[in-house]
């Protein structure tokens, strides 16, 4: 589980770093330049926003998951006890 979680950590990063790039290539007054990086720039942040939900989504079914495996067990072995 902390892989995956790690792995997502390091999309979010890289994620950040585009939009930074991005943001240095604007060059001002240059309109078809702006409007690039704009559409570039919206793109990334939706990716962003749907990544972040798919995060949340797998490392709460992860969680849940792994407790109700850790509470079938705990209880099986209050009633072995």
């Amino acid at each position: 589980m902390c892989h995956i979680i790690d792995d997502a950590s390091k999309i979010s990063l890289q994620i950040r770093k585009d939009v930074e790039k991005w943001n240095k290539l604007v060059v001002p007054g240059n309109k078809t330049t702006e409007s690039y990086v704009i559409t570039a720039k919206d793109f990334i942040e939706m990716y962003q926003s749907h990544f972040g939900v798919l995060q949340k989504t797998v490392t709460t079914t992860i969680k849940k998951v792994f407790m109700k495996k850790f509470d079938g067990r705990a209880i099986e072995v209050a009633r072995n006890a």
